[in-house]
C-alpha cells in the first residue's frame, strides 16, 4: 500500500469514529428533581433534591393553595446552595384552612442538560 493510500484510509477511519462518537458527546441529560414540603414552623418550607448537583441551588419554588379546584399562587422563593426554600406567613400570605403544595419548574442548565419539574405532596392545613 502506498503512503498516500495509507494516509487516506487513516483519515477516513478517524472521520468515521468522530461521526459515530458525536451523538454521545451531544447527549443531553434530564435530571429528576424532587421538591419536599413541610407545614411545621415556619410554614411553609422544604427543599429541592436532585441527582444533578446543579439542579439544587437557585431553583424557583412556588407555593400554591387549592381552592375550588383552582391553584392560587401564594408566594415563591429561590432555593439556597443546599436546596432549602421557605415561604413564610404572615407577610406573603395569610394561612387559611385548605390544601397546599409546592412546585418547582423545569430549568435548563448552561451545559444544555435539563432539571425536571416536580410537585410536592399536598398538605392539608385545618
Amino acid at each position: 500500500m502506498g503512503k498516500n493510500l495509507k494516509l487516506g484510509v487513516a483519515a477516513v477511519a478517524v472521520s468515521v469514529c468522530g461521526v459515530l462518537a458525536a451523538p454521545q458527546a451531544l447527549a443531553i441529560t434530564a435530571y429528576e428533581s424532587h421538591v419536599g414540603i413541610s407545614d411545621m414552623a415556619p410554614a411553609f418550607h422544604g427543599d429541592v433534591d436532585s441527582e444533578g448537583q446543579n439542579c439544587v441551588p437557585s431553583r424557583l419554588v412556588r407555593l400554591y393553595r387549592v381552592k375550588n379546584n383552582e391553584d392560587k399562587l401564594l408566594g415563591q422563593d429561590q432555593t439556597n446552595a443546599t436546596g432549602e426554600w421557605a415561604i413564610l406567613e404572615p407577610g406573603e400570605f395569610t394561612l387559611k384552612s385548605g390544601l397546599y403544595y409546592a412546585k418547582v419548574n423545569a430549568s435548563l442548565l448552561p451545559s444544555g442538560n435539563r432539571c425536571k419539574q416536580d410537585k410536592s405532596r399536598r398538605i392539608f392545613v385545618d
